[in-house]
């Protein structure tokens, strides 16, 4: 059976890998080796903790500048930074293709590991940024995970 693992020895191992992944998340990486630990589950979790408190701070953000009711500010949390969302806009984005998987998952991205490599790609681009929470928010618009119009 055929996997990304077998294929490359890291995340991005090339340079036009690495750009193709950029273009895709509307983000250049100063430190690339922080785009390639968020795409290696399971050593990206401490990345997918700084992305989940990057989403919540971004969304709230626009949230309170769009002067949405407490309300309606949660509902748009709980929809955009969803389990279902991020799934979902990981797998329709391709960036299953890009994870690199430790030997015991075959090649195979689970759900939950999308999930956490998705808030991972947040936290790496935070945490990469000179101007983390407008690079966040560009990230996560490219992801199809900021505020809905």
């Amino acid at each position: 059976m055929y996997s990304m693992a077998d294929q490359y020895s890291q995340p991005l191992s090339s340079v036009e890998q690495l750009k193709i992944f950029e273009k895709k998340i509307n983000y250049n990486f100063n430190d690339p080796a922080l785009i390639r630990k968020a795409l290696h589950h399971p050593y990206n979790k401490q990345l997918r903790l700084v992305g989940a408190a990057s989403m919540r701070l971004v969304l709230s953000a626009d949230g309170f500048r769009k002067n949405e009711s407490l309300k309606g500010i949660e509902a748009v949390l709980k929809e955009r930074t969803g389990k279902g969302h991020l799934c979902i806009q990981g797998f329709n984005l391709g960036i299953d293709k890009f994870i690199l998987l430790d030997g015991s998952h075959r090649g195979v991205v689970e759900e939950s590991m999308m999930i956490t490599t998705m808030q991972a790609i947040i936290g790496a681009v935070h945490v990469d940024s000179s101007t983390p929470i407008d690079s966040s928010a560009r990230t996560m618009a490219a992801l199809g995970l900021s505020w809905p119009e």
